[in-house]
């Protein structure tokens, strides 16, 4: 498997179209700082999510306090495991983790899955990965019968294009007779400087016939993306622990595509079906070395202040 260049934080935040020729005078910008955290708190509950990094690596997350999620490496830095940890009135803190394995190159060969509160599907399972030149298959049982498909794919740049999850269906078992259905399907669209510029996000008709196909679009500023050295390993090991665990219509997604470029996200231009209520502004601080200092999320409907978020630096 190549070697990949950009990876996903875990958690959303923010994301110029940029032209051919702004592309390649930005594309060696670096930041002047090294990102120890940011911090988001979310309005009207005041709710805080303090993000830690060691040397651009992901360390934790703290929230209200409580440690949320928390990474741990290998003498290399290759990501090993992934906690996150879930309250319930009823049952209290629920550890959530992965456990990668790596051959001698570093390549995950498969990850042990631990959830013990899942509603539906397996508590603990064994994920398999296949690499095929530029194509990445990820395999594990759903049940006892059945089993989910998701194939990864990416460019001459190691840039994800394109992610399809696919349900396999047990249907009969004299013989066995599978049957394969479209869970949901990403494809994505770079500009000069890898920032992701548009999504289509395509699921199938809940009514039957053609498949529905939504586009997500994003701009971008010139300013240095203090989140891209953060993204310089582990970009398959998030990327299986993001799009496994959200639906993709959920923000999950369309927040933390944003990290992968070299520029921060100033504006999401929505699908034409989104509410009014479901959309939200964006607006950078920066200091006098074009360092980001906060970003502020406002709902275009209320004006109100949904998320600010800060980033701290060493």
């Amino acid at each position: 498997m190549k070697k990949l260049f950009y990876t996903l934080i875990t958690f959303s935040l923010f994301i110029s179209c940029s032209s051919d020729d702004a592309a390649s005078d930005n594309e060696n910008i670096i930041t002047n700082k090294t990102l120890k955290s940011y911090t988001l708190t979310s309005f009207p509950s005041q709710t805080t999510t303090s993000h830690y990094f060691d040397n651009n690596k992901g360390v934790n997350a703290i929230k209200n306090e409580k440690e949320r999620f928390k990474f741990e490496y290998d003498t290399s830095d290759n990501l090993l495991a992934y906690t996150s940890f879930e309250e319930f009135e009823d049952a209290g803190t629920i550890e959530y983790k992965y456990e990668f394995n790596n051959d001698a190159s570093g390549n995950i060969t498969s990850a042990n899955v631990s959830k013990p509160n899942a509603l539906i599907g397996k508590k603990d399972y064994v994920m398999s990965f296949d690499y095929n030149g530029s194509k990445t298959t990820i395999t594990y049982p759903f049940n006892d019968y059945d089993t989910i498909e998701i194939e990864l794919e990416f460019n001459s740049q190691d840039l994800i294009t394109s992610i399809t999850k696919n349900k396999v269906f047990l249907i009969d078992s004299n013989p066995d007779v599978y049957v394969t259905e479209l869970d949901y399907k990403e494809v994505f669209s770079y500009d000069g400087n890898n920032n992701c510029t548009s999504i289509d996000h395509t699921i199938p008709s809940i009514v039957g016939g053609e498949n529905i196909t939504f586009t997500y679009g994003y701009k971008y500023d010139d300013k240095a993306n203090p989140l891209k050295a953060f993204h310089a390993k582990n970009y398959i090991p998030l990327l299986v622990i993001y799009f496994e665990n959200f639906n993709l219509l959920d923000e999950g997604l369309y927040n933390v595509i944003r990290t992968f470029g070299s520029n921060n996200f100033t504006e999401l231009i929505y699908p034409s079906s989104t509410p009014e209520s479901s959309k939200f502004s964006f607006k950078n601080e920066y200091d006098t070395n074009g360092n980001l200092l906060k970003t502020i999320t406002t709902n275009q409907s209320t004006g109100n202040k949904s998320v600010e978020t800060i980033f701290n630096y060493d």
